[in-house]
This record gives C-alpha cells, sequence and structure tokens, in this order.
C-alpha cells in the first residue's frame, strides 16, 4: 500500500472513529438524560420546611439569649439562698434554745420549712434550665 492510500485510510478511520465517538456520546446522553423532578421536589420541599424553622429560631433567638443571660444571673442563687436560710435558721434555732423555746413549734419554723421548699423549687429549675441550654 502506497503512502497516499496508507494516508487516505487513516483518514477515513479517523472520520468512522470520530463519528462512532459522536453516536457514542449521544447515545450516553440519551443514557443520561435522568428524572430529577423527585429528587428536587423533596429538597424543594425540605428546604421550605428548614426555612420554617429557621424562621422561628431567629424570632425565638432575643427570647433564648434572655434567658441564657437570665440563667447565668441566677444559676448560683439556689445555693446562696440556701445557705443564707440555713445560717439565719441555725442562730434562730440557738436563740430559741437559750430561751427554752422549741423551735419546731414556731411559726418561724413553718415559715423557714416554706423558704427551704421555694429554694428547692428554685434549684430543680436552675437544673431543667442548665439541662436544656
Amino acid at each position: 500500500m502506497s503512502t497516499v492510500a496508507f494516508r487516505k485510510v487513516a483518514e477515513l478511520s479517523n472520520k468512522e472513529n470520530v463519528e462512532l465517538k459522536k453516536v457514542e456520546l449521544s447515545a450516553e446522553k440519551v443514557e443520561l438524560k435522568m428524572d430529577f423532578s423527585q429528587i428536587k421536589k423533596r429538597v424543594d420541599s425540605r428546604l421550605k420546611e428548614l426555612n420554617k424553622i429557621h424562621n422561628v429560631f431567629i424570632k425565638l433567638l432575643p427570647k433564648i439569649q434572655e434567658v441564657k443571660k437570665g440563667y447565668e444571673s441566677l444559676k448560683s442563687t439556689p445555693k446562696f439562698e440556701e445557705k443564707e436560710v440555713e445560717k439565719y435558721f441555725k442562730d434562730f434555732d440557738k436563740k430559741a434554745s437559750d430561751l427554752g423555746i422549741d423551735t419546731k413549734t414556731t411559726q418561724f419554723y413553718k415559715e423557714y420549712l416554706d423558704t427551704i421548699d421555694k429554694v428547692g423549687q428554685m434549684d430543680d429549675i436552675v437544673q431543667d434550665l442548665k439541662a436544656r441550654l
């Protein structure tokens, strides 16, 4: 085979390869055409849900920050109040004992128990806030 003939064969072969590749790519494009609508609908729906949640969060954020600030300033209050109440009660109990008075029979004792209960409620609230924040 002559060089000219060889070049012609090579040229025809290249043209056929190019045409074949175009056909193959066209077939692949057909095969790759997929329906994305269900995924898109799901993503759109979830984005809408997340936007709603985010908007609610943004509206609540100032209140959440207010709660956190309040919690930070009051979180040690129950322990402080418990110490103060116990200290005051011990002082009263000592003075009452010196006078021969049974502390448990006094109005002061009832108020003490009520106050200790309220301090316990304060501590419960602080612990709940701590767990949730």
